[in-house]
């Protein structure tokens, strides 16, 4: 069964789930506005200070008189110096110094000594750029904004004075004036990541939620294996759908069934087991209602406990002897008798002459019933249930009895929120779909 897409009834599909669509849209606008309220322009202060190396000419008297390359001796001295300046050592000398006061800010006084120190050297920032080092901290502006300035000024100068001890430790030559030039530290205030917004934020989220389930919904409408609509079944179930109803076929369309069958008697009901056996009954009552005498052979039960009375009557039996009456209607009942219609022919043309209404119910079972009874009948009807029904039962059938100039239409039950046909009685125009 080939899915028959159109837009309008993708778009169909869609609105019968509209409470999913709605769920995922205001899951979507709060991610959003959290997203927008979370990632909010984020003030940092900082303070930073450097260190600089002085440039070669500053060097080249004291290193002439000790190498013939005082380049190179240069280089040397100020690439020990920066290691020196951004070693473990000066970390490790720090933080021990800082430690306790850094506890006392704000809610670090919560953290383990692991988180501690982790907030600590994640705001400290050491690095070397051409002939100056560079050391900053960095903390958000928030409401120990004073506390916080002083501390973040305090780490800066501190590890400036560690730096550079360190530095003449390693280097004693820096020591000289203008060799190492130290700038306390300076406060600066700089942006966080710029926020996308609340408001635009929730609407973003909003429209991505809505976008990726009409996606989903996409998917599922070609995954959905069922019939979404009578356009899917139009092609084997013929012209007319006399009706769809969310849940068991009601009487109501037998009239129009009646009427559409005419001066034809042997009406051959298919389809889902419950749903043919039920649209039986129902043509078969309102049939011996409307003063037409009436026969129905049920094929519904194969459970082998129900006497084929079908078969016995088929074998030579009196009709008489054969039927039961239920609601005004003669009943027949079998189990595989149906194999032996088409040698019995006579029995058949007997029935249609006795009755002026004949209804076969026979329930797709793949094993070829449909074939031999839809031989013999006049009209064809397909009674569906939308619910269990998949696009192979609807092929299987089509394969074993379609044919265009007996097919009257089609009843659809249990039409649950997949179902985006119509419901009225009219010829199918797969562009109404």
């Amino acid at each position: 069964m080939k899915r028959n897409f159109t837009f309008k009834s993708y778009i169909v599909y869609v609105f019968r789930y509209w409470l999913i669509l709605a769920v995922c849209a205001i899951i979507g606008l709060g991610a959003g506005i959290g997203y927008g309220i979370f990632t909010a322009n984020n003030d940092k202060i900082v303070y930073r200070g450097s260190i600089a190396v002085g440039g070669l000419s500053v060097f080249v008297d004291d290193l002439q008189e000790v190498t013939e390359n005082p380049s190179s001796a240069y280089n040397t001295i100020k690439s020990e110096a920066f290691a020196a300046m951004q070693s473990e050592w000066v970390l490790e000398e720090l933080y021990a110094r800082k430690q306790s006061e850094w506890r006392n800010i704000g809610k670090n006084g919560k953290l383990g000594s692991v988180d501690l120190r982790k907030e600590f050297f994640d705001a400290l920032s050491l690095w070397d750029s051409g002939y100056i080092v560079y050391i900053s901290f960095e903390q958000d502006k928030d409401e120990f904004i004073e506390q916080r300035k002083a501390f973040a000024k305090d780490v800066v100068d501190t590890c400036l004075n560690i730096s550079r001890s360190q530095a003449l430790i390693h280097e004693p030559m820096l020591g000289k004036e203008n060799r190492l030039m130290v700038v306390n530290a300076i406060e600066k205030t700089v942006g966080g990541d710029k926020s996308v917004g609340i408001l635009r934020g929730g609407f973003i989220g909003a429209a991505v939620a809505v976008a990726l389930e009409l996606l989903a919904m996409f998917a599922a409408f070609f995954a959905d294996r069922r019939i979404l609509g009578y356009a899917d079944i139009a092609s084997v179930a013929g012209g007319r759908l006399y009706g769809v109803c969310g849940g068991a076929v009601t009487g109501k369309i037998c009239p129009k069934i009646d009427s559409d069958l005419g001066g034809d008697r042997i009406l051959l009901i298919c389809g889902d087991e419950d749903a043919s056996r039920r649209l039986a009954e129902l043509y078969g009552e309102y049939a011996a209602e409307a003063g037409n005498r009436t026969l129905r052979i049920d094929f519904s039960r194969t459970d082998g406990e129900t006497a084929d009375t079908f078969g016995e009557y088929m074998s030579g039996k009196k009709l008489a002897d054969c039927i039961a009456d239920e609601n005004g209607a003669d009943v027949l009942r079998g189990n595989q008798s149906w194999a032996t219609v088409l040698k019995n022919s006579d029995k058949i043309s007997g029935l249609s002459e006795t009755y002026r209404r004949v209804v076969v119910c026979a329930p797709y079972r793949d094993n070829g019933s449909l074939n031999v009874l839809g031989r013999v009948s006049d009209k064809i009807i397909f009674a569906l249930n939308q619910s269990r029904q998949r696009a192979s039962d609807i092929d299987g059938m089509a394969s074993e009895i379609y044919d265009n100039k007996k097919t009257l239409g089609a009843v659809i039950e249990y039409a649950g929120k997949s179902f985006v046909g119509g419901s009225t009685y009219s010829a199918a125009q797969e562009e109404d779909y």
